[in-house]
């Protein structure tokens, strides 16, 4: 559901996972006029994340997330029927989206150009990127940089367990746009 008349603005987003190594990053097309659940959708498939944790954003110190039965943050406001365009106001170009609250998965999202919209709505779409996103279950930064370095040593002690986490089929270099292109089609975002 739109959360305006005004016809939407195609925005591009640059998306990087803070405190990993090699950088992990993502571009985005996203229309203004997205909400912000939608938006959490896509920053997941994006990114190569499952979508099976938590989430909350963070626009200049204001905090919106899912609410679920047991929210104990009130400082976190209901995320829907907020859209981007809402959220960002007027002047604000970035913002944080959190992944994960037990591995802290932290991504720095910064709006890089809004192009005014058209006749027809822009879809949403990824248009770059940069390395493969962690493993969902690896348990936040450090753990990942020590995942990485026992995937890297055949002569670990936990080198077949760390490959077993990923069916031994992780490449911290990949990244294929068309891969998270088509996962974008699969799902439908307003």
């Amino acid at each position: 559901m739109t959360s305006s008349i005004l016809p939407a603005n195609a925005v591009q987003l640059r998306i990087m996972l803070l405190d990993t190594m090699p950088n992990v990053w993502r571009r985005v097309v996203v229309p203004d006029d997205i909400e912000l659940p939608d938006l959490h959708t896509v920053l997941v498939l994006a990114m190569g994340w499952q979508g099976w944790q938590p989430h909350e954003f963070e626009f200049d110190a204001v905090r919106f997330g899912e609410p679920v039965e047991d929210w104990i943050d009130d400082q976190i406001r209901n995320e829907h029927r907020v859209s981007l365009r809402k959220a960002l106001g007027p002047t604000l170009r970035h913002f944080e989206y959190r992944y994960d609250y037990a591995a802290r998965w932290r991504h720095w999202v910064i709006v890089e150009n809004i192009r005014p919209g058209g006749p027809r709505r822009p879809r949403a779409r990824c248009t770059g990127g940069r390395h493969a996103c962690p493993p969902e279950h690896v348990g936040g930064a450090a753990r990942y940089r020590e995942f990485l370095r026992i995937i890297a040593d055949p002569e670990h002690a936990d080198h077949e367990y760390a490959r077993s986490l990923t069916d031994g089929l992780f490449d911290p270099q990949a990244f294929s746009r068309e891969t998270v292109n088509a996962m974008l089609r699969e799902v439908e975002v307003a």
